[in-house]
């Protein structure tokens, strides 16, 4: 099918429809859970799912002939669309963070490492998920989708829905935020031909997030130590108006 192998088909599948479906179903799952599970619980575990989408997106690359890398031609340009991203991402998702801490959102517990060890953990997981998470999507899915439909536009589409959907667990709002962030990567992976731009912007921008979940937390009083009291059982399985991104 128009250059896709079975292991392709099999990629897009599992990328593209199994895991949005999983995901959209057990969005409030950290959240409703009983004992609620730590972030020294949660953070191992999402470095070893990362790790293990990262590794099915080596073996798919590898099984399809797509590059594992390409270096990029131009740094100083690219850079500096780079750090405007980046500016304008934290400017535009404050908001959302900020409302997410006020309300007291159960979700934003687990985006708010507290302490040297969590944040340590926090920075492997963004760290990872920038790496796993472009090199999929952004690199392989995108790649196989466009050979797929022959339309770069309807991969891209492809690409963007499954992503934003993938990241149900964030909130309605935050998935509108994955989105729009999945397009300018893919707009940023094309025009550079390398995934470093969007590795970078993907990696700093959560480590950043982190640093102002946490700062907001201490200014509005958000319980780093758990989830709050305040939090009932409607707001945790109830989909939100506001959520972390």
């Amino acid at each position: 099918m128009n250059g896709v192998g079975l292991v392709g088909l099999l990629f897009l599948a599992f990328f593209g429809v199994l895991l949005p479906i999983v995901a959209f179903r057990q969005r409030d799952r950290l959240t409703s859970i009983r004992p609620r599970p730590t972030r020294r619980q949660v953070y191992p575990s999402v470095i070893v799912q990362l790790t293990f989408f990262l590794i099915l997106g080596l073996l798919t690359a590898w099984r399809e002939g797509i590059a594992f890398w390409r270096w990029p031609q131009n740094v100083a340009l690219p850079s500096l669309v780079t750090l405007a991203i980046l500016g304008v991402m934290t400017l535009a998702t404050r908001p959302i963070m900020r409302a997410a801490v006020e309300q007291r959102e159960p979700r934003a517990y687990f985006v708010m490492p507290d302490g040297p060890g969590e944040m340590s953990l926090w920075i492997a997981v963004s760290v990872m998920a920038g790496i796993a998470e472009e090199f999929v999507y952004r690199w392989v899915f995108a790649d196989l989708a466009t050979r797929l439909t022959g339309s770069l536009p309807v991969a891209w589409t492809f690409a963007i829905l499954a992503f934003a959907i993938a990241h149900a667990n964030l909130g309605v709002r935050s998935m509108v935020m994955v989105a729009a962030f999945s397009l300018v990567a893919h707009l940023l992976v094309y025009t550079t031909r390398t995934l470093l731009f969007a590795i970078v912007v993907h990696a700093v921008y959560d480590v950043i997030a982190g640093f102002q979940y946490v700062r907001l937390g201490h200014q509005l009083g958000y319980p780093t130590d758990g989830l709050p009291d305040a939090a009932t059982d409607d707001a945790v399985t109830a989909p939100p108006a506001t959520s972390s991104p």
